[in-house]
C-alpha cells in the first residue's frame, strides 16, 4: 500500500522570496519559476509522505503534465480512499487525473468505469469521456450503458445517440440501432 500522508500534514512555514511570501519551500519554488514538471515530480518522490501531503495537488499536477501515467494512478489510487474517508464520494482532481491516467496507459474498460464514476458525481463531460473509453475498449456492453447515461443527462446529444446506435449494432440489436443511427 503507498503511504501518501499518515496524519494531517502539517502547514509549511511562509517562505520569503525576492519580496514575496511562498508557501512552498525553496527548492520546489524553483522548480515552479522553470516550469520543470519532471523536476517537480521527481522532486516530490525524494520528500517526506507528510511534505507530499502538504502539496499533493501539486504533486498530480506534475505528474500529469510529465506524463507519468502509471505512478499519476497509483498516486490517485491511494489518496481517493484517505481523501473521501469521512465525505464520501466527490468529484476532484485526483479522480480526474485517475481516469485520464488509465486511458493513456491503454486501461480503456478501466478508464471508461472511472469516466462514468466522474459523469454521476457532476462531471459535465464524464459521459462522452466514458463513451469514447468503452468504444476504444471495443466493450459493447459498457458503450451502450454510458451511452444511455450520457443520453439521460443531454437528451440532444448527438454523440449520444451515434454511441447508443453503435452498440445496438455491434450487439446485433440491428432493429433497434437503426433509428438512432438515422437520427444521429
Amino acid at each position: 500500500m503507498l503511504l501518501l500522508f499518515y496524519q494531517a500534514p502539517p502547514q509549511p512555514p511562509p517562505v520569503h522570496i525576492q519580496g514575496f511570501v511562498s508557501a512552498y519551500p525553496p527548492a520546489l519554488e524553483a522548480l515552479l519559476k522553470a516550469k520543470d514538471w519532471a523536476g517537480i515530480a521527481d522532486w516530490f518522490e525524494t520528500v517526506p509522505p507528510a511534505t507530499r501531503g502538504a502539496f499533493f495537488d501539486l504533486w498530480l499536477q506534475s505528474l500529469n503534465r510529465s506524463q507519468r501515467w502509471e505512478r499519476l494512478a497509483r498516486v490517485c489510487e491511494a489518496l481517493q480512499p484517505q481523501l473521501e474517508a469521512k465525505t464520501g464520494p466527490r468529484l476532484a482532481p485526483y479522480r480526474i487525473y485517475r481516469a485520464q491516467a488509465l486511458g493513456h496507459l491503454g486501461r480503456h474498460t478501466e478508464a471508461a468505469q472511472a469516466q462514468a464514476e466522474n459523469g454521476r458525481l457532476g462531471l459535465a463531460e464524464g459521459f462522452a469521456n466514458a463513451c469514447t473509453e468503452a468504444r476504444l475498449a471495443q466493450d459493447w456492453n459498457q458503450l451502450l450503458e454510458h451511452a444511455t447515461e450520457l443520453l439521460t443527462k443531454q437528451p440532444d446529444s448527438i454523440d449520444g445517440l451515434a454511441w447508443k446506435g453503435e452498440a445496438l449494432a455491434r450487439l446485433d440489436r440491428f432493429t433497434e440501432a437503426e433509428p438512432l443511427l438515422r437520427e444521429a
